[in-house]
Order: structure tokens, then sequence, then C-alpha cells
């Protein structure tokens, strides 16, 4: 499809956008559509009560020069 529009546009003078030129492809059944994608994270059911998922994160940062420390993160993902 890339190509073709550079074509046109290089040989005919095509003054049309990429996308526009795409689409009109695409609507009079010229070129496919492209298969629409699947969701990129899975949603999940909240929980009824505070506390029934948790979702731990740790990290080692140089917080004061010379020492190594760990930040540890828990965050309740039960009910948003």
């Amino acid at each position: 499809m890339k190509h073709f529009h550079e074509r046109w546009h290089a040989e005919h003078g095509g003054m049309r956008s990429y996308t526009w030129t795409k689409k009109a492809l695409q609507d009079a059944g010229h070129v496919a559509r492209a298969p629409r994608r699947v969701a990129h994270r899975k949603r999940r059911h909240r929980k009824p009560l505070s506390g029934m998922m948790l979702h731990q994160d740790g990290s080692t940062h140089e917080w004061v020069p010379g020492c190594q420390w760990d930040l540890i993160v828990t965050l309740d993902d039960a009910t948003s």
C-alpha cells in the first residue's frame, strides 16, 4: 500500500494523504483491512474486599552514596 501511494504521488501527482488513499482503496474493496489486534491487557474481575489482591515489587537503589538499599512497594489492587 505504501509503495502504491509513493508511486501514485510521484508519477500522477496525487495530492491526497496516505491515510485517505488507504481508506479509499479499502472502502472500494481493492485493499484488505488489517486484522484487529487482541487486547493488550486482560481485564480482571475486582475482588470483594481490600487486601485480596496484592502486588509487590522491589528494586535496589543507591539512595546514600556507598549504600545499596532495597525499596519494596506493596499495592492493593483488589477494588481499584
